[in-house]
């Protein structure tokens, strides 16, 4: 039994390359890239090292906000009404509050 440190469906980053798990064998973990390959690691390389795994993130960050202007307001109105429907989920403001 291993630890499960990654699971399908995670979205990591491997080195400089990301992309979302989509199996786990016994020899490699398979990995769908964000140009849309398949990339296909070898586990013993998974083991040995760092492996971001940002869908784990306590929150994600969303950059594009600031192009939005005064639209910001709404966006976290809208954004707060989807994210009441996930437990643990959280939108933080600008000064890092809820």
């Amino acid at each position: 039994m291993g630890d499960e440190v990654i699971r399908v469906g995670d979205v990591c980053k491997f080195g400089d390359r990301t992309g979302t798990v989509e199996d786990i064998g016994l020899r490699s973990t398979r990995v769908r890239t964000d140009e849309r390959t398949l990339l296909a690691i070898p586990n013993g390389t998974v083991a040995t090292i760092n492996v971001e795994i940002s869908s784990r993130r306590d929150y994600q960050p969303l950059p594009f906000l600031e192009l939005l202007g005064d639209g910001i307001p709404r966006v976290a109105d809208i954004s707060r009404s989807v994210l009441s429907d996930h437990t643990g989920a959280r939108l933080l403001s600008d000064h890092g509050q809820d």
